[in-house]
């Protein structure tokens, strides 16, 4: 049951992660940081949820060094990560991570943003 309410939020949370573009003028080689997102997105497509966990955690790692712990980019690692815990039926990690993943999308667009509704849909699921 608990992997039906998390559906929604996903789902919510993969539309958000297409609202602005990694952030390119702080530190880390951006080429770099978008290459290792596309080989987790790859290993979490084909489910090698064993490779793409260390991936993962070293993007969320990358991620909040370069950008802080409230960055939109931190939401998009941390929802990253929660995808490769839900494909490994961690769905508890995976519900922590999605939380605060939202709440930085909510801290970031404030309350009137378009993705609102979505959002208090999730968080009526959470």
């Amino acid at each position: 049951m608990r992997k039906l309410r998390l559906i929604p939020i996903i789902v919510v949370l993969a539309a958000m992660l297409h609202v602005e573009p990694p952030n390119l003028a702080l530190g880390q080689n951006i080429n770099d940081v978008l290459d290792l997102e596309r080989k987790v997105i790859e290993f979490d497509s084909a489910e090698k949820y064993a490779d793409a966990l260390p991936l993962a955690q070293r993007l969320l790692t990358i991620q909040e060094g370069r950008l802080g712990p409230d960055h939109p980019d931190v939401a998009r690692a941390l929802f990253r990560l929660a995808a490769i815990y839900y494909g490994q039926g961690r769905q508890a990690d995976a519900e922590v991570l999605l939380k605060r993943s939202l709440t930085i999308y909510e801290k970031a667009f404030g309350p009137d943003d378009l993705n609102e509704i979505g959002r208090a849909s999730c968080r009526e699921r959470v």
